[in-house]
C-alpha cells in the first residue's frame, strides 16, 4: 500500500473540507462583479509561464548527450505537468519529466542534473521574489505576522542555500572514503561530471536564472489580475510578498498537487490584509482552474502518444548564447 499517497490525499481532503465549512459561500462574487478581461489576461500569463518554464528546462539539458529538440522537450514538460497536476497519481511531475526525457534518448544522470538545476533556480528565484516583497512590506505588517513570515522565509532560505553548500563539502569527503571501483563511487563521479557541465555554459545558466525571475513575475502578475477581476482590493506589493511564499508552501510534498494546501495558504496570507476570506478563496480557485486549463494541451498529447514518445529527433535549435 502506498501510504505516502494516501497521506497526501488525506491532507488535501481535510484542508478542503475545513475551507468549505468555514467559508461563507453567500459572499462569493456574482457574475456582474467579475471583469472577464482581467481573467483572460491572467490566463495568457499562466500559459506563457508554462512555455517559459519548458524553455528554461531545455537550456539546462546537457546538449552533448541529449538527442531531443526543443519541441520535444516542451511536449514532455506539458505532458508531465498534466499528469502530475490533474491525474490522481503519487508520482511527482519532476520524476515524470526525467523519465520522459530518458525514454526519449537522454542519459539518466543528465536528466537528473537538468531537473535538479531547474528546481534549484526556481527555488532561488522564489526566495529572491519573497525577499523583495518582505523588505518592502514588513514595516506594514504587524510584528507577529512579520515575524511568522520571516521565519517561514528563513527556513526555506536555509534549506535551499545550505543544501548545495553541504553537498559541495560532503561529496568530496564521501569520495575519499569509498572504493574508487565501487558502483556508488562511479555514480558520484558521473554526477560530478554532469554538474561540471554547468561551469561551461555560464551564459545559458544566467539566462535560465533570469527566466526563473520572469516566471515568478508572470505568476505574481497573473494572481494580481485574477484578484482585480473578482474584486480583491489588495496592493500589488502584497502579491509580491505572498505569492512566492504560497508557492513554496504548495510545493511541500504533503498534498496532491498542493490541492487544499495552496488554497488554504491563499486564505491565510491574504486575510492578513483584512480582505474577505470568501473572495480570497474564490481567487485561489480561479487560479487553480487557470493552472489546469494551461496544462490541457499536455493532456491532448498524453492521450495521443502517452507520457513519452521514443524519438531520435535531433536538436533543431541551438540554445547557445
Amino acid at each position: 500500500m502506498n501510504y505516502a499517497f494516501w497521506f497526501r490525499l488525506a491532507v488535501s481532503f481535510v484542508v478542503t473540507i475545513v475551507l468549505i465549512r468555514v467559508i461563507d459561500w453567500d459572499a462569493l462574487p456574482g457574475l456582474d462583479d467579475i471583469t472577464v478581461g482581467y481573467l483572460f489576461g491572467a490566463g495568457l500569463l499562466v500559459i506563457l509561464n508554462r512555455l517559459v518554464n519548458a524553455y528554461r528546462w531545455y537550456l539546462l539539458i546537457n546538449d552533448s548527450s541529449s538527442v531531443v529538440c526543443l519541441r520535444h522537450v516542451v511536449g514532455i514538460y506539458f505532458k508531465s505537468s498534466f499528469v502530475g497536476l490533474v491525474m490522481p497519481t503519487s508520482v511527482g511531475s519532476e520524476f515524470l519529466k526525467g523519465y520522459g526525457l530518458m525514454k526519449s534518448g537522454a542519459g539518466a544522470i543528465d536528466s537528473f542534473s537538468s531537473i535538479f538545476m531547474e528546481r534549484l533556480l526556481g527555488l532561488l528565484s522564489l526566495l529572491g521574489s519573497a525577499l523583495i516583497g518582505f523588505l518592502f512590506l514588513n514595516i506594514q505588517l504587524d510584528e507577529i505576522h512579520a515575524l511568522a513570515i520571516g521565519r517561514v522565509f528563513g527556513v526555506f532560505l536555509t534549506l535551499i542555500v545550505g543544501s548545495p553548500i553541504a553537498c559541495y563539502f560532503f561529496i568530496p569527503w564521501v569520495e575519499k572514503r569509498l572504493n574508487p571501483q565501487s558502483k556508488f563511487a562511479l555514480l558520484i563521479l558521473k554526477l560530478r561530471h554532469a554538474f561540471f557541465f554547468y561551469q561551461n555554459i555560464k551564459a545559458r545558466l544566467l539566462l535560465a536564472f533570469l527566466l526563473s525571475f520572469s516566471i515568478q513575475g508572470f505568476r505574481i502578475l497573473g494572481a494580481w489580475l485574477v484578484g482585480l477581476g473578482i474584486g480583491v482590493s489588495v496592493e500589488f506589493a502584497y502579491y509580491v510578498l505572498f505569492i512566492p511564499i504560497i508557492s513554496l508552501i504548495s510545493m511541500l510534498p504533503i498534498s496532491i498537487a498542493g490541492l487544499g494546501v495552496q488554497e488554504g495558504a491563499y486564505v491565510y496570507f491574504f486575510s492578513l490584509t483584512g480582505t474577505n476570506t470568501t473572495i480570497i478563496l474564490a481567487m485561489a480557485l480561479v487560479l487553480r482552474f487557470l493552472l489546469i486549463f494551461a496544462v490541457l494541451p499536455g493532456g491532448v498529447l498524453y492521450l495521443r502518444e502517452g507520457l513519452w514518445k521514443n524519438s531520435n529527433l535531433k536538436k533543431t535549435i541551438n540554445p547557445q548564447i
